[in-house]
């Protein structure tokens, strides 16, 4: 926003300076050494040489106000720039640990599918047995022999 009135600023130095100017070079260009002008009162050196410093002083503001321009953006790009390079460290940070806690997780997960299937092959042993094995003499009760 800032940089935006500045410009504007600018721009009507500028077109003062236009107008300055043009009316340096009409007056110049009608000025006579007699006392009075066809066209209107007498234009002295001086007035000429008045309004010349005028200008220039006023083209002098214009370079400084756009050097002071372009500084501001030189800065403000800057600015972004660092802005953007801290940014991109912090999710740069943020996506390792991200990438730690996957291969973690992955780690952890592998483990227990590796758990998960001992006690499944465990069980499936202990089934295999249980109906591979001769069922046990029923007990007698009462009797002795």
């Amino acid at each position: 926003m800032r940089l935006r009135e500045e410009e504007h600023k600018c721009q009507l130095q500028q077109h003062e300076i236009a107008a300055l100017r043009s009316q340096v070079q009409s007056q110049a260009s009608h000025a006579t050494p007699a006392a009075f002008t066809p066209s209107g009162p007498f234009i002295s050196q001086q007035t000429l040489q008045t309004l010349e410093t005028q200008v220039s002083h006023l083209e002098l503001r214009l370079a400084r106000r756009e050097g002071e321009l372009m500084s501001a953006i030189d800065e403000g790009r800057a600015a972004s720039k660092l802005e953007r390079a801290r940014l991109e460290a912090i999710h740069r940070q943020e996506l390792r640990e991200k990438d730690e806690q996957l291969v973690k997780f992955q780690s952890e997960l592998e483990q227990l599918v590796y758990a998960l299937r001992q006690w499944q092959e465990a069980a499936y042993e202990a089934q295999k047995q249980a109906k591979v094995a001769p069922p046990p003499p029923p007990l007698a009760l009462g009797r002795a022999e």
